[in-house]
């Protein structure tokens, strides 16, 4: 079954989303932006299934698909008040978003989902943060 997490807020492209899934794909974990490709403020989504990255890009209202293989990795940055997100291979960069930093709390825990994901699919133990759970 295609299923959201359980924590996933509600979101007007959540039902794109869903559309989009493949058979057995399942949402890990979303991230949404606020602004568009030339920093003006916009809605968009991205989203981390099992298998795949999924972008809602607001100028073109059209999705981007990436499949996620070992070696990928996400990097946060932020310069004078916005913040970027770069997908990137070995390589070269695959794709970058923008958003402002009040995204940013929700941008470090997508990040540290990926990067639990590409542990996963490169076999490798998962890492846990001790200061997890800890008030």
């Amino acid at each position: 079954m295609q299923d959201l997490p359980p924590d996933t807020a509600p979101h007007p492209l959540l039902t794109s989303l869903q559309g989009r899934l493949l058979a057995g794909e399942n949402v890990v974990a979303t991230l949404e932006v606020d602004l568009d490709a030339q920093g003006r403020f916009a809605s968009g989504l991205i989203a981390l299934t099992n298998s795949r990255l999924l972008a809602f890009e607001p100028a073109g209202a059209t999705w981007r698909e990436f499949s996620l293989a070992v070696g990928q990795h996400l990097k946060l940055s932020d310069h004078g008040g916005l913040a970027f997100l770069e997908l990137l291979d070995t390589t070269q960069r695959l794709a970058r978003w923008r958003f402002t930093l009040a995204c940013n709390p929700a941008a470090v825990r997508f990040v540290d989902t990926f990067e639990r994901e590409q542990q996963l699919r490169a076999g490798e133990p998962v890492r846990v943060d001790e200061e997890e759970g800890e008030d």
